[in-house]
C-alpha cells in the first residue's frame, strides 16, 4: 500500500467559535441522520450480514443545535464525527519497507454553521438545554471527548449479541453514532438534562462476538515475533484486496481463474481453512463488485468533450495504469475518485454519482466480511484506558451487524452511564418516574430573581394593608 494522503478539514470543531446567544436562549438538541444505504432501513433489519454488506443500509449521524432567542433570529449549527480517511484505511495500516505500521484512521469532529436539510434527511428532538449548558457541552467535546477518541474504530468486540454485551463491549467502537450518544450521555449524566424523546433514534452496532474475554490477548509490538505476526496479517489482507482487483481487471477467463486461485491461496494464509459458506459470501461480494465496477466504467465516454473532461480522461487512464501496476486498495479508490470527477464535469448530479459509485465503494466491506469468517485474527482498537492497541482474537464467533431496534436503544443511556436517573418519556411512562420539568432551560439571571422577590414582597404588603383596612372597618361597625 502506498502511503496515503490525509484529508485536511477547515471546519474542525476545535476551531469553532462559541455562538453568541442571549442569556435566556433555549437550545433544541437534535439527533441527525443522513442515509448512506440504498434501501429503506426497515426493509433490511435482521437480514444476514452479507445481505447488509452487499446492499448496505446505514446512516451517518450528527448532533444539531437550534437556538431559539426572544426577539432575535434563530441560530443553528451541527457537528459530527468522521474518519480522516474513510475506506480500507479504517481497517488497514500503512506498512513501510522496514515493517513499521502507521495508521491513518484518525477520528475528526467537524462542525457546520447550519443544519443542512438537503443532507440530514431525518432529525429527532432529543432535549432542550440552556445557553450555559450548551457552552459546557462544547468545552466537554473539545477538552474531554476529542482527546479520548483519537481513532475511528468501526468494529467493537463483545461477548455475544445480547443487548447487555453490545452496550458493554470488551473493546469499544468509535463511530458517528458513538459520538452522538456520547454528547447525549454527557447532557444527561453530567448536566442532569431530561431526555425528552418518545421514539429513540436508531443506534448502529458492528461487533465481533468472541465469547469470553480470555479469548482477547493484547499484543506487544516490542516482541519481534508478535510484531512479525501483526505485520504478516495486514500484508495478507492487502494481498487479498489486490487479488480481487486482479480478478475484476482480468482480460481473459484464464486470467480470472488464476486471480481467483491466488485469492483463495492468500485467504488460506491469513485465515487457515475457511468454510464453504464463507467462500460463498466472499465470492458473492466479489462478483457483485465486478458487475458494479464494469457498470461504472461503461459510463466513461472518450468522445468529444471540454478541457476538463479531457483532463479527467487522462487522470482516469493514469489511475487505471497505476492500478494495473499495483493492484492495491489505495490505487483502486484513487481510480474511483477520478471517475467521480469525470462524471461531475459531465453534468451528472451528485445524487446520481453517489448512487453509481456507492456500490463499488462498499468494496471496503470486504474486510468485515473476511473477519466474520476468520477464527483467529488481529484486532486494532481501544483498550480500557482509551489507548489504541493490537489484540489477538482467538476463536472468533463471527461479526454481528445490526441497527439496534427501538426496544434496545431505549436503554442505551442506562447501560454505560452512571449517576443520574434516565428520564426519557418511555422510562417515565413504564416505571412511574417523574420527568424533570423544564430542567436547565432558560436560566434566570439574578436581577430577575430579585424582581420576582420584590413583586412577592409587594404582594404580601398589599395583602397586609388590605386585611388591616378590612379589620378597621369591622371595628368601626
Amino acid at each position: 500500500m502506498e502511503k496515503p494522503k490525509v484529508k485536511k478539514y477547515d471546519n474542525l470543531f476545535q476551531n469553532m467559535k462559541k455562538p453568541s446567544l442571549s442569556y435566556d436562549a433555549m437550545i433544541e438538541v437534535y439527533y441527525l441522520e443522513a442515509p448512506l444505504g440504498l434501501l429503506p432501513q426497515k426493509l433490511v433489519r435482521g437480514k444476514a450480514i452479507t445481505e447488509k454488506l452487499v446492499t448496505p443500509n446505514a446512516y451517518h449521524t450528527g448532533v444539531g443545535f437550534r437556538a431559539v432567542q426572544r426577539g432575535k433570529d434563530d441560530l443553528e449549527f451541527a457537528c459530527d464525527l468522521v474518519a480522516a480517511t474513510f475506506g480500507p484505511l479504517i481497517f488497514l495500516p500503512y506498512i513501510d519497507d522496514s515493517g513499521n505500521l502507521q495508521w491513518f484512521n484518525q477520528a475528526v469532529v467537524t462542525y457546520y454553521p447550519i443544519i443542512d436539510r438537503t443532507y440530514w434527511s431525518k432529525s429527532t428532538l432529543i432535549c432542550k438545554i440552556s445557553r450555559d449548558v450548551l457552552y459546557d457541552a462544547i468545552d466537554w467535546v473539545r477538552n474531554v471527548y476529542i482527546p479520548n477518541n483519537p481513532a475511528y474504530v468501526m468494529i467493537s468486540t463483545t461477548k455475544n449479541s445480547s443487548p447487555e454485551s453490545l452496550y458493554n463491549p470488551y473493546n469499544r467502537s468509535c463511530i458517528c453514532d458513538d459520538f452522538c450518544y456520547g454528547v447525549f450521555g454527557y447532557l444527561q449524566d453530567k448536566k442532569g438534562v431530561a431526555i425528552q424523546y418518545v421514539t429513540v433514534p436508531d443506534y448502529t452496532v458492528i461487533a465481533l462476538t468472541v465469547g469470553n474475554q480470555s479469548n482477547i490477548e493484547q499484543m506487544d509490538l516490542n516482541d519481534p515475533e508478535q510484531k512479525k505476526m501483526v505485520v504478516g496479517f495486514y500484508k495478507s489482507i492487502e494481498s487479498i484486496f489486490g487479488d480481487v482487483v486482479a480478478y475484476v481487471m482480468a482480460g481473459s477467463p484464464d486470467a480470472r481463474q488464476q486471480a481467483l486461485q491466488q485469492l483463495m491461496a492468500d485467504l488460506k494464509v491469513v485465515a487457515g481453512e475457511i468454510s464453504a459458506e464463507v467462500k460463498d459470501k466472499i465470492m458473492n461480494l466479489v462478483d457483485k463488485f465486478d458487475v458494479d465496477f464494469k457498470k461504472i466504467l461503461s459510463q466513461i465516454q472518450t468522445g468529444p468533450g471540454g478541457d476538463e473532461k479531457a483532463q479527467d480522461i487522462q487522470a482516469i487512464n493514469a489511475a487505471w495504469t497505476a492500478l494495473g501496476q499495483k493492484k492495491s486498495a489505495a490505487n483502486f479508490y484513487a481510480l474511483l475518485k477520478t471517475i467521480g470527477d469525470y462524471l461531475k464535469d459531465s453534468g451528472v448530479t451528485k445524487a446520481e454519482i453517489d448512487a453509481l459509485l456507492g456500490d463499488a465503494n462498499q468494496f471496503k466491506y470486504l474486510i468485515p466480511t473476511l473477519m466474520s469468517g476468520f477464527k483467529n485474527l488481529i484486532y486494532y482498537g481501544y483498550d480500557k484506558g482509551n489507548q489504541m492497541q493490537y489484540f489477538l482474537i482467538k476463536g472468533n464467533k463471527g461479526l454481528y451487524v445490526n441497527y439496534i431496534e427501538t426496544d434496545l436503544t431505549r436503554d442505551r443511556l442506562v447501560y454505560n452511564l452512571e449517576g443520574n436517573l434516565v428520564s426519557d418519556v418511555y422510562t417515565v411512562k413504564n416505571n412511574d418516574q417523574k420527568l424533570i420539568s423544564n430542567y436547565n432551560c432558560a436560566k434566570m439571571n439574578s436581577w430577575l430573581y430579585l424582581l420576582i422577590i420584590v413583586l412577592l414582597v409587594l404582594a404580601v404588603l398589599f395583602l397586609i394593608l388590605w386585611l388591616t383596612k378590612k379589620t378597621k372597618k369591622k371595628a368601626l361597625m
